[in-house]
This record gives structure tokens, sequence and C-alpha cells, in this order.
């Protein structure tokens, strides 16, 4: 503790929900009187000097939409350095969210407030549900170097004062990090009860505000590093206080230490740095609940969002802009503003409340409207994107008219030389034979087969499209490229005996045999490894207590699971590539808790279980889809995937811009705001491997897991006997009826928001959900799990095209880099010029270096930050190559 005089920075400021307990429209008639007064107070009351619109620009263009005329007003106040906007567009959870839609968030953000005059340099996250471990390269890749933030904090706390320093992942990256200790409404409504809503009708006191500055001042003083204590004069959708100048001033009359200040973020910030105390610092991701509760439940709270929300990013960043940009390239205008209006939709839906499923009903329902246009546009860029590729190739061929050109694109950074499979579209016009071959430019046969057949109708006029699936195993496809073949009519096949065999319950290629089991399971033995692994894809059914926010067992919990059920199961398709048996179970289930929320229902309802189990030639991964209807309450379902002897203290799981590395044992902890919980998040993969052997579980669009432990029978907690670890778990569905709930048996202290009822929270109806396994050899780096995860997730598309000259080739790789564990993951156009941008990063620990080579010669590169800034002089170039 300092002993000499304090000063107490007291930074006026409101946490704008968007939508959370009532509607977009409800909140925003409240932002609008909000604004309409703050503007009113700042321009009439030159003391009072700032306030900042929570860190986001998103509130700038909501407002506006309603009062246009207020925009010079607004700018005055930016520009003046008054009022503070951005970095962001609005605040996102962390860990549901892509690395690049984070990095969109904040350049839409910078571009916004930049726009109005000012861009407020802090790493302002007051309320984020914990904090992913990258967060300050992104933020210093922005120019900010510093961090505020209130949850995540664990036995840090205990060592750490209120200002420390946090490094990134690389080692380079570091914030000074303020932690709200006293939470980011340390100061709200001063003078008033209760601390947030409307305070208009409310009757001031002075003698109020004086007793909770002093207390806020109280609880600051033991941690603080410094003689600078920051106050926050605000909380959700609270208004400013007229009255805080006169607060103020009083203050400073009737408590002598200390002296209280009218100011803002950057001021506490530059006030700390000014004094540079001795900090201590450290790294990794905050995610533990000691005193703040972070509310782990949100990962699998309405999956459905989850699943629609990892589509359109996947679509915006691996097709929309790099497609758009390298048709751009050959001639096309980039549409800036259509992609722009796409991200926009999906960033909408980033805030906390919205993509944690932590909402009314209606809230939800607008994510819903909003992922749908993002997926039109975003389908229909890439569609024009390619569309404009194409008729720039030279696809005239010298195998006759019947031939039928079709190109492959491969969205990745490396060859594709896996089994592919898309659907190919082809006018009425053009029909494939019944029997047909498929053959490079240079007429050598590729090995294929025919998928499901159907019929689309698109257009002016609804033209009928017919839709056939092929699946293909080509040499290689190039990298952020493509390869044109041709399909001809002929009886012969590249395959001359396939590594496949299927039975009703048996699966077999060159690396696995799959047997079912009569409960619907799989005991898959691994040939390379001489390993088996027993009871794959068992369903666990477990009661849930908890609330949109956090999963909790009951008093009287019941688990269910598939393993005394009869599955039926059937040969759904047998060929040369790729087989797939279909197994169907019924599963009964508890319809919901009983009324008093201590038991699962006796009264039973059925829930079908279909899941389809494929294997490819000679390939690693074993692909599972999983279709589930729903007509049970108040319950959790995850599928096991029992790890038959694996030793290992850490999972690791692909985050943001890392691979996380995270203790599978539960720390036994008292008194924390939120107890340890198993469950993790994960981006593509996470995997479990000793010194031998591992397994990788792959999932789209589903980001939690859990290593389960061996379950002591005298104790209810879990715990692990020599370092074996059970099973993966992967939650499918979490079905709650509440947004909130005071009851849980996982979270201390009340509850997270209010008490409403959300019945599509239970997630009635029917699901559909992918993953993958892939059981390996060594380290997850070693095995390179990555590239089976992202060509799992990332498929290729297979495009139809009338033979036509061009000046592109036959086969093209736009981009590519070497070696493979640097992964591209941005390919866009630059913001201010026309310029190529292109992110890379090293998913697998160790420095490397990195070969970048595009199909044009360039003219000059440079290293960029993430707001697109030249940070280093030009790079040396080696016509189409640079090295990094």
């Amino acid at each position: 503790m300092i002993d000499e005089g304090y000063i107490a920075i007291i930074a006026p400021h409101t946490h704008w929900d968007r939508a959370w307990y009532l509607p977009f429209q409800s909140f925003r008639i409240k932002l609008v009187d909000m604004m309409d007064r703050l503007i009113n107070i700042m321009e009439e009351e030159p003391e009072y000097r700032y306030f900042t619109l929570d860190g986001q620009t998103v509130v700038l263009e909501d407002y506006l939409q309603v009062r246009p005329e207020m925009k010079e007003r607004l700018k005055k106040l930016i520009r003046e350095g008054r009022l503070f906007v951005g970095p962001w567009y609005c605040l996102p959870d962390e860990f549901i969210v892509s690395a690049e839609s984070i990095i969109r968030n904040l350049l839409l953000g910078h571009r916004i407030a930049k726009r109005f005059g000012k861009v407020m340099k802090v790493g302002y996250l007051p309320d984020i549900f914990g904090h992913i471990s990258q967060m300050p390269q992104i933020l210093n890749g922005f120019g900010i170097d510093n961090f505020i933030f209130t949850r995540g904090m664990g036995e840090e706390e205990d060592h750490l004062n209120t200002e420390f320093y946090w490094k990134g992942r690389d080692g380079a990256s570091k914030v000074l990090a303020i932690y709200q200790i006293s939470a980011y409404s340390n100061g709200a409504a001063l003078g008033y009860e209760p601390e947030w809503g409307d305070l208009s009708n409310l009757k001031f006191d002075m003698k109020l505000a004086i007793k909770q500055l002093k207390e806020a001042v109280f609880k600051l003083k033991e941690k603080a590093s410094t003689r600078y204590l920051l106050i926050n004069n605000g909380s959700d959708h609270l208004e400013p206080q007229p009255e805080l100048s006169s607060i103020i001033r009083e203050a400073n009359k009737r408590i002598k230490n200390p002296k209280f200040i009218h100011g803002n973020f950057i001021d506490y910030i530059r006030a700390v740095r000014e004094e540079n105390p001795p900090l201590r610092t450290v790294r990794g991701e905050f995610r533990k609940g000691k005193r703040y509760s972070i509310l782990t439940g949100v990962l699998s709270s309405r999956m459905y969002l989850k699943q629609m929300n990892h589509s359109c990013q996947r679509l915006f960043e691996k097709w929309g802009e790099p497609f758009s940009a390298f048709a751009g390239f050959e001639g096309m205008e980039y549409p800036y503003r259509l992609l722009w209006q796409g991200w926009r939709y999906i960033l909408k839906s980033h805030p906390h409340d919205d993509i944690c499923g932590c909402s009314i009903d209606e809230v939800h329902k607008d994510m819903v409207y909003r992922y749908r246009q993002a997926d039109t546009i975003g389908n229909d860029l890439t569609d024009r994107a390619i569309e404009h590729i194409i008729s720039r190739i030279n696809t005239e061929n010298g195998f006759g008219e019947e031939a039928i050109p079709i190109l492959v694109f491969n969205p990745l950074s490396w060859p594709r030389q896996d089994v592919i499979f898309g659907w190919l579209s082809l006018p009425e016009s053009r029909e494939l034979p019944p029997r047909f071959t498929i053959v490079d430019s240079h007429g050598s046969l590729l090995p294929h087969q025919r998928g499901e057949r159907k019929s689309l109708f698109k257009g002016i006029g609804a033209q009928p499209f017919n839709l056939t699936e092929l699946i293909i195993k080509p040499k290689s496809i190039p990298p952020l490229g493509y390869s044109l073949f041709y399909i001809i009519k002929e009886k012969s096949n590249a395959i001359k005996k396939s590594g496949l065999k299927i039975s009703p319950r048996r699966l077999e290629n060159q690396l696995y045999k799959i047997r079912i089991k009569s409960n619907g399971s799989l005991d898959v033995t691994c040939k390379e490894l001489n390993r088996t692994y027993y009871g794959w894809n068992v369903f666990e059914d477990r009661e849930d207590g908890g609330d949109s926010y956090d999963y909790s067992p009951i008093p009287n919990s019941i688990t269910i699971t598939s393993k005394g059920l009869k599955a039926k199961t059937r040969i759904l398709e047998r060929g040369p590539l790729r087989a797939t048996l279909e197994v169907k179970l019924n599963m009964p289930t508890p319809r919901s808790l009983t009324k008093d929320r201590k038991r699962r229902s006796s009264v039973l309802v059925t829930c079908p279980i279909t899941s389809y189990i494929t294997i490819y030639d000679a390939s690693p991964r074993i692909d599972i889809t999983t279709k589930f209807t729903n007509q049970a309450s108040d319950h959790r379902l995850r599928v096991l995937f029992p790890l038959n002897g694996i030793k290992a203290d850490y999972s690791y799981s692909e985050g943001q811009f890392d691979v996380v590395k995270r203790p599978i044992d539960i720390p036994r902890v008292k008194g924390w705001a939120q107890l340890p919980s198993g469950t993790q998040p994960q981006q593509h993969f996470m995997d479990v491997s000793d010194t031998e052997v591992g397994v990788t579980l792959i999932n789209e669009g589903l980001p939690e897991y859990e290593v389960l432990g061996t379950c002591h029978p005298e104790r209810s907690e879990r715990v692990r006997t020599e370092k074996n670890c059970a099973a993966i778990a992967l939650t499918l569905l979490r079905c709650v009826g509440w947004l909130s709930r005071e009851d849980l048996l996982t979270r201390q202290g009340g509850n997270a928001g209010p008490s409403i009822r959300t019945p599509d929270a239970q997630c009635q109806g029917d699901h559909t959900f992918h993953y993958a396994i892939f059981p390996h050899r060594g380290s997850w780096d070693e095995a390179k799990v990555y590239k089976k995860a992202y060509e799992f997730d990332l498929l290729c598309r297979i495009e139809y095209s009338r033979p036509h000259k061009g000046l592109l080739p036959n086969k093209l790789s736009f981009l590519s880099v070497h070696p493979d564990n640097v992964i591209i993951s941005a390919v866009k156009k630059a913001e201010a010029n026309d310029s190529l941008i292109v992110r890379l990063y090293n998913i697998c620990p160790g420095s490397t270096t990195a070969t970048l080579k595009i199909y044009q010669d360039i003219k000059e590169a440079h290293l960029v930050n993430f707001n697109e800034e030249p940070i280093e002089s030009a790079l040396k170039v080696s016509k189409k190559q640079v090295k990094v």
C-alpha cells in the first residue's frame, strides 16, 4: 500500500449491451435517450469533461440511424477528446469466436472511430467472460499497449497487484493489464440506489455519494501499485450523472486523501506508466473465477448459434475474402462494402450476451436472421469470385465436345492430397453419363466415386440444376488454388482395387478396423499403432439444473448412456474411396426435471439418434455425422471417446492464434465465485497424448470439450488414477429453460442475470453435428493434427465450366506458404490501397522461417500490423516469393 497521497481518477462511462434481457430495439430506445442527454450535458457543462462509450463504435451506428442530425455534434465531442469511442466495433466474447473475427472487430472499430475523429487506444474489455492467451499480441497489433478487464483471475490474484504486465504467447507482445478488482461499476450511480438503471426518477443524495466514494477508495488502495486509483462511474445501461462535477468538488472538500479528479482511462494508464512501478509479468489465458464468475456453460448454450457462427466465419475468412482478392487480381472489382456488410451481421452477434446464448429468446432469433443474411452475402460473393476466376481459365480440351470441364478449388494453404468431395452443379442441358471417368488435362485417370444426386432450382424462372456429389482422390490440388479436370464418358476407373471393406457392422481401410458393437459404439483398431480403442461414440445424457450461463447437476443426479441400448445398422454407402455405415439408436430420456428441480422426471421420451460413420481410402481420419431429435428438456448431451490408458496431465486445444495447454485435473478450491470446471473451449480441435500416442477430436462449430478422469466410487468429485485419462467428452447440446437462476451447485453468488424463462434455450427439435476422430503417434504437433482438422472443416469446391479460352493455366496456386506449420489465416485486399494482406502464424512451438509464394511477381512487400500499417521497411523479394 502506498503511503503518500492518492489521486482517484473518476472515469464516467456506460456498459452498453445491445441486447440481453430486452430485445435490441428496446435497448436502442434507451440508448437514444442516454445519448441525447449525454450530448446535452457535455455541451452545456464544460466541467463534465469526459465520457467513454464502452469501447464500442456500433453504438454510434445504432444511435445515428435514429438521430442522423446529431452526427456533427458527436464528431465535435470526439475530436475534442472528450467523448471516447472504439477501439472495438462491439465487445466480443473471446473464446467462442475466431481469431480473425476479433481482428475484423478491431479493424472495423478503428475505421469507424477514425472517421469520427479519434480512436480510444485502450484494450477495454470490462465484462468479457475470461480472456484468451493471445489478446496481448492482438492488441499490440493495433498499437494498443494496455488492457482493462474484470473477469478471469484465479489464484494469480493473491500475488498480483491491480496493475501488472501480461505477455502474449510470442514472448514479445506485452500489455499493461489493469485488473478492475472492484469491477467496472465501482463508482456507479453515485448518490443513488439502486446502482444501475434509470436514475431520472430517483432522488440524489450527496452524503451517499461521498460514502460510496470512500468505500471504493478503501477497496482499491490495498492492491494498487501506484498512488493512482481508478473509479468507474458507470455500469450496465447507466446514463451519465449530471451531478458528477459537484460530487467531485464536494468530495475534495470532505475527503483529504485521495484527491478526486474527473478523468478517463487514458489518463489513468498514462499516470501509472509515468510512476513506473515495479510490476510482475504473467502469461497465458485468464479463465478462472475466484472473485468473478466466468460462466463456463456459455460454451454450449444454444449450440445451434455456435454452429451458424462457425459456418459464417469460415465462409468469409476462407472463401469470400481470399477468392474475391484473387479475382480482383484478374480484373474483378473487390467487393469491400458487401464483405463488410456481411461482417457487420456476424460481428453484431459476437457480444457475450449474443454468441454466448444467454439472452431472451427474441435476441437469439435476431441472431439467426443476421447469420442467414451473412450466409447469403458470403455465398453469393464467393460464387461471383469463383465464376470470374473460371472465366479467366483456359478450359478447352482435347477430349471431345461431350467432355465436361470441372475445377476443384482448395481453400487451404497446403496441397490437398486426401479424398475430397463436393457437389457438382450442372445446368439442365448437361448431365453426367451413367458411367464416366475423370481425367486431368494430360489424360491421367483420377480415382473417383459417384455420390448422391438431387435437383436444385435457382435463378430467375427457377432454372433447374442437376446436383451430383463427386468423391475424388487427386494427386494434388494446389494450395489456395485450383486444378482442372474433365469428366468423360468411359467405363474405367483409376482404382484397380479398393482398400475399403464394409459390412453391416464393420468398416476397414488401410489404417483401421472398426467394429460396430450391438449398442452402436465403435471399437477401433489402429493397424499402424497396434492399438485398439474401445467404446467410441457412446452418448451420455445427464440432467442440467443450470441456466444459460452455467451447467449444474442436481442433488439426485442421473446419467443415462447409450451403452445398454440396441442399435440398428445398415450400409449407407459402399465405394472405392468412401464407405459409410448408418447407426440408429432410440434413447429413452427423462422428459424434464421435476417441479422441485431436485430429480429427473420419471416420464421418459424417446430421442432418436442416428450416426453416420465414414472412412476413406488410406485416410487416418474417421468422420462422424450425428443427427439428434431432442424431445426432452433440462439436460446435456455429450458424446464420449474413451482413451484406453493414455496417460497425460494436460490437454491441448486450438485457440485464437494458439494451441492452449490446459491441466486435466480440476483443482480443489474454496470460496471462489465459480468453482473450476472441467469443460474447456476449443476452435477446430483438441488433443490428448502421452509420450507414445494420442487422440485428436475434431469438431465443426462445437466449442466445448472435457477430458474425463475415472470416478472414485465413494466420492462425487472427479479424480484420476495413475494419470489415466478416461475419455474425451464432446458437448453436443445443453438444454435449459432459464436465462439465469440462483440455485446452481456450480456457481456461488446467485444470479448472473435476470430470472427470465427462455423456452427456446431447451433446443427442441432436430440437430446435426459433425465431428471426427484422429488417433496418432506422438504429440499433436509431431502428428500435424491441425492439418487433419482443417481438411475436415474446409471442404474443396467442385465447379462446372463451359469449355472456353483463357489466360490462366489448368492448374494454379494463387498463394502458398512453406513449411505447413505456418498457417495462412487471412487473405484479403488492404483497406487503404490495392495491396494484398496475408496474415501468417506459426501454430507449432518454436520459431521458423516461412517462404510465401504468390502467382504473380511481387513489386514490394512489407510487414504490417493488424491495423494494416507498415511496421518495417520493405522486405527482400525474389520475384514471386518473400521470406519471413
